[in-house]
């Protein structure tokens, strides 16, 4: 405790003046030094504190507080010694060197421990060479999604425009593509149906839905007794029913089963001409 009350008394001692023959020179270039050092050994943990501020994303960081701390005390340490020449604080000055000691020891002994890791970071060169392949990687990947991209809208493009004419060859024939399922007889979808219609003279508001709105339920009945039978014998169904929606008119029907996919309802697909049939 007398260490810690005494730790500014300089009672106990002179100062540095009367410590042996000092000359004026030799005594200011040691205080000059020593406050030279000290500025020089603020600056530096400072420069390095406001990078450990800014850069957080800098592996071991700890480190260079460590460093800041050792840098620090050593000035402080060349502080006192520059004033011990005025103000003779023996204990201040242990005191100083103890704490600068432990400081440094334990950065040597950190950075010793963390060499391996340091020793294994990328350099700024390897992480540059990283970068630009990384850089060049994604070049390569935007110009094959271009190319894929000028790819499907060409193919997009020529799958409108065939399916464009499949549509007027469709509507010269007078002709109706469409898939439907088997059991339900429900439409999936149908092609030039209100273009056939209106060829006959009649007229349509609603899509086709299904085979009972336009020939009734027996003969619906007969379509599905007959794409059952093509489904179990893989063939073909050729079948001529009566529109129920047009007097006077069948329709004419060719079509096959789709090949059958578990847990799927069984699907047919084909295509039927409106006929006039004989009075």
């Amino acid at each position: 405790m007398e260490f810690v009350r005494k730790l500014f008394d300089t009672d106990d001692f002179v100062a540095r003046w009367a410590c042996g023959d000092w000359s004026a020179g030799l005594a200011w270039t040691h205080m000059v030094s020593d406050l030279l050092i000290f500025l020089a050994y603020a600056a530096i943990p400072s420069a390095l504190l406001v990078i450990v501020i800014r850069r957080r994303d800098l592996p071991k960081s700890k480190i260079l507080l460590l460093f800041v701390a050792f840098i620090l005390s050593c000035g402080l340490t060349h502080l006192v010694e520059a004033g011990m020449f005025y103000f003779p604080v023996y204990r201040f000055s242990a005191l100083m060197k103890v704490i600068t000691a432990s400081v440094s020891l334990t950065t040597a002994v950190v950075l010793a421990y963390s060499l391996p890791a340091i020793l294994d970071l990328p350099g700024i060169r390897d992480l540059n060479t990283r970068l630009r392949a990384a850089m060049e990687s994604e070049r390569a990947a935007m110009h094959e999604l271009e190319r894929t991209r000028d790819q499907l809208e060409e193919r997009s493009a020529q799958m409108t425009l065939h399916a464009r004419r499949y549509g007027d060859a469709l509507i010269a024939a007078r002709a109706v593509a469409c898939r439907w399922e088997l059991e339900s007889g429900r439409i999936v979808w149908e092609i030039g149906f209100a273009d056939a219609i209106e060829a006959t003279g009649g007229s349509v508001s609603h899509r086709l839905v299904s085979w009972q709105e336009v020939i009734g339920d027996e003969a619906a009945d007969a379509m599905r007794n007959a794409s059952e039978a093509a489904a179990d014998t893989g063939g073909v169904v050729d079948i001529e029913l009566p529109l129920t929606t047009i007097p006077g008119h069948a329709l004419r029907m060719s079509a096959r089963p789709e090949g059958r996919v578990a847990g799927e309802p069984r699907m047919m697909v084909g295509m039927f001409r409106i006929i006039r049939r004989p009075a």
